[in-house]
Formats: structure tokens, sequence, C-alpha cells
């Protein structure tokens, strides 16, 4: 109902000319999040999660200790050599 209501206001305001189509793009534009709001995101994004209650979140695999240090050793080995081309997807 909202919508005939401005629709007959409009007609009223702007005559027929506004029952054209028109450009639904935004006549002004401004950022969602200014820099003060990007501070404070950053700063609540860098927090640990158990500042809000929540734990870390932990593996049910128990092999998971030894497939992380696998994977940092390759890491810290792709580092030292980076000419190397590692392919870390298992089939």
């Amino acid at each position: 109902m909202q919508t005939v209501r401005n629709t007959i206001r409009a007609v009223e305001r702007d005559g027929l000319q506004c029952l054209q189509a028109q450009s639904t793009c935004p006549t002004t534009v401004e950022p969602m999040f200014n820099s003060a709001k990007q501070e404070q995101l950053r700063a609540l994004l860098h927090q640990s999660p158990r500042n809000f209650g929540k734990a870390w979140i932990v593996s049910p695999d128990e092999q998971y200790a030894l497939k992380k240090h696998q994977r940092n050793r390759l890491i810290c080995l792709s580092e030292q050599y980076p000419n190397w081309a590692l392919d870390l997807h298992t089939n």
C-alpha cells in the first residue's frame, strides 16, 4: 500500500513523467565504514576469541599435531628454498 501512496504523491508532485522508468543507481554514495569504523573493526578482529567467551577450535583428528608439525616444516622449507615447487594437495 505504501508504494501506491508514494506513486500517487509523485504523480501529484511531478505529473505522469514520474511513471517513466528511472535509474535505480543511488545519486550519492557514502562509504559504509569511515576511518573511525574501520579502526574499530580492525581492533575487534585482532582480539582473541577468548575475550568473547569463545574457545579455540580443537581438532578431533588424532593425528592433528603430527600433520600440523609436518605442514609447518614444509612451510619453513619452502621459505628456505623459494625455488622449490610443492604440491600440498593429497589424493
